[in-house]
């Protein structure tokens, strides 16, 4: 019998990866490459292919996201913990586990990293009214403050960092 379940709408952290990846080392500097191409004299022009361009760049990302959304739940039976993924697929966390949370200053998404045994799991929710209860549900007690969790601090500065450069590459 499940006594606490939360519920949250996670993006699959897989495929949104490799996606981005996509989108910053092949689609941005196709756009790039096409906007350098028309050489368009006028600002007004110049700006909305600029904005076109970046729309289909990112347009691909979000459909991607949105294509991959599926429902977790993690679940408290006693004091086992469990999490159950969209596939239907559930599995226990061990008795020594911890978890982190991370919100990038962002008001509309935050992932939630979960490692038991040497494994860890990355859940991106687009619904930050949540992060509240899923604190809650884990407790302060397995939370876990490492300065150092590379994945989920750096690929996001490294995505922006790729995106400066490729931008400063085709332009000078």
């Amino acid at each position: 019998m499940v006594e606490k379940e939360i519920e949250i709408d996670s993006f699959d952290v897989k495929y949104s990866l490799w996606a981005s990846i996509f989108a910053v080392f092949i689609l941005f500097p196709i756009a790039l490459s096409i906007l350098k191409l028309l050489d368009v004299k006028n600002a007004v022009g110049q700006t909305q292919l600029i904005i076109f361009l970046l729309s289909m760049v990112f347009g691909f990302l979000i459909a991607v996201m949105k294509i991959t959304v599926r429902k977790v739940c993690f679940m408290r039976r006693g004091n086992d913990l469990f999490i159950k993924d969209g596939k239907n697929i559930e599995f226990k966390l061990g008795d020594v586990f911890n978890y982190n949370l991370y919100d990038y200053n962002s008001r509309k998404a935050f992932m939630v990293r979960v490692s038991s045994r040497g494994k860890s799991y990355f859940y991106l929710s687009p619904n930050m009214n949540l992060k509240g209860e899923v604190e809650y549900f884990f407790g302060k007690s397995n939370m876990d403050r490492r300065s150092v969790d590379f994945f989920a601090k750096a690929f996001p500065l490294a995505l922006c960092f790729a995106y400066f450069s490729i931008s400063i590459a085709f332009f000078v």
